[in-house]
């Protein structure tokens, strides 16, 4: 952890990670195997979480449809989902905001968020496998379940 001195951080005391060093002879690579599975299922490890294959276009269609006001958004080539939440004062924007970041903390999946007053925009995509996965839309539908 980094220590607080005055106005600023002291990196000094920061812990480092080195890959290197958790490589093991089953495992050369520290980030874990490239084993390939089907569309949105665990691809490779990187650290403690799997990361996951993109679904198919016929699956994102699936999905999107048991979903309730979201939309299909890709940016710069990069698939997603967003949805728009009217949420009437900044503070309640602000507030849905902190609820959506618990979810997205328990999930370790980080939507793109941008609270605009009087609503707030939530983005999601899984950066990891460059695409939509189902990650995505289970934290979609979590989010549904919260009170702007």
């Amino acid at each position: 952890m980094g220590v607080h001195d005055g106005d600023r951080w002291r990196q000094d005391e920061l812990p480092t990670y080195d890959l290197r060093a958790a490589a093991t002879d089953a495992n050369p690579d520290p980030r874990g195997s490239a084993q390939a599975a089907g569309p949105g299922e665990p691809m490779r490890q990187i650290g403690r979480y799997p990361v996951t294959q993109p679904l198919t276009e016929q699956q994102i269609a699936e999905k999107l449809q048991t979903l309730n006001g979201w939309k299909r958004n890709d940016l710069e080539g990069q698939p997603g989902i967003m949805k728009v939440f009217a949420t009437g004062d900044f503070l309640s924007g602000l507030a849905f905001v902190t609820r959506v970041a618990v979810l997205a903390e328990k999930a370790n999946h980080h939507p793109d968020v941008v609270l605009t007053y009087p609503k707030v925009s939530v983005r999601l995509t899984t950066h990891d496998a460059a695409g939509l996965t189902a990650k995505d839309f289970e934290l979609a539908g979590q989010i549904d379940t919260l009170k702007p």
